[in-house]
């Protein structure tokens, strides 16, 4: 790498260095200024390196499993009929699928308050034992409805030593024992959950409460997520984007179909490929999608603005 001086940029000198990417058959040069973590395309414009990491939870690390879920759910449906609901397992799963989204917005923020809205949608007395009863079951079952995509935890790992993450996540009452019991929750440097924030994304406020316990800019950061809304949500506040395509593809809350995020992947197991292995983040036109470590000149011409590699390492 060598140093040379550019009178149109200022009379700092600044470190010259070549990327090639396997996707891009012409070599990119790049300024890279001696006292900041960023990098400059000959066109203009600084590239920001990413510090930090927001990852979603459902679909995106995780998912739920039917069948686990079916037998959490009938297990409740056993305690009730033992207190005299009649009702079957489908009528149950709906009323607990609308309490979960309302807990997932902050309206509900005690898993006692859960249980007594629960019990008056069923029409049954609000009784303090069968609710002892139903949050007993709960806390030895419920993390059992969730399962960790294949590689989360070596990525989570990888990820940590070298970003801070946060986790961002709209979610009911309980995900926190659920980060814990799958071996999660000392991956991030912040958990932000929608019911403790009461606000779901896109909503802005839940972003920037994860880039306040991040502490860092939104522009340092890179959102993951397997929904659109989610990273249009994220881009609005100025984030890099990395869509990975799988769990539900439909997104009602997305306002753009159409939306293109920063990257793409088609498993949470491929982002290793952006921020495990790359110093920059190159994400303008062909880049994208192809990053790779990158492979310096060793000479280059001095004396002129434009730049002529001697010889390549390749």
């Amino acid at each position: 790498m060598s140093r040379v001086q550019n009178p149109a940029l200022d009379t700092k000198p600044v470190h010259m260095c070549c990327v090639r990417n396997s996707a891009v058959p012409h070599l990119q040069i790049l300024r890279m200024h001696p006292q900041k973590k960023h990098t400059m395309n000959l066109r203009g414009g600084f590239r920001m390196r990413v510090k930090g990491v927001l990852i979603d939870f459902g679909d995106t690390l995780a998912y739920v499993d039917k069948a686990n879920n079916r037998d959490f759910v009938e297990g409740l449906l056993a305690i009730l009929e033992s207190h005299g609901y009649q009702h079957n397992v489908d009528d149950l799963n709906l009323r607990l699928s609308g309490l979960y989204y309302e807990s997932s917005k902050g309206l509900i923020r005690s898993h006692e308050r859960f249980w007594q809205l629960l019990l008056t949608s069923l029409d049954m007395p609000v009784d303090p034992r069968v609710i002892n009863e139903l949050e007993d079951f709960r806390e030895q079952n419920y993390a059992t409805i969730f399962k960790l995509y294949e590689g989360v935890l070596p990525v989570l790992s990888g990820l940590h030593q070298k970003y801070r993450l946060a986790l961002v996540s709209n979610c009911s009452i309980g995900l926190s024992q659920v980060t814990r019991t799958l071996g999660i929750a000392d991956s991030f440097d912040a958990i932000v959950l929608s019911y403790e924030v009461g606000a779901r994304k896109p909503d802005k406020r839940i972003y920037v409460e994860a880039i306040r316990q991040v502490q860092l800019e939104p522009g340092k950061c890179m959102f993951v997520s397997d929904e659109i809304s989610d990273l249009e949500g994220a881009n609005e506040l100025g984030m890099k984007t990395l869509f990975v395509r799988q769990g539900n593809s439909a997104d009602p809350d997305a306002k753009n179909p159409n939306f293109t995020p920063t990257f793409q992947c088609n498993h949470i197991g491929e982002i290793a490929k952006f921020l495990c292995n790359d110093p920059f983040l190159l994400t303008s036109g062909q880049e994208k999608n192809s990053l790779q470590w990158p492979r310096f000149m060793s000479i280059f011409r001095q004396g002129s603005r434009r730049l002529v590699p001697s010889r390549m390492l390749l």
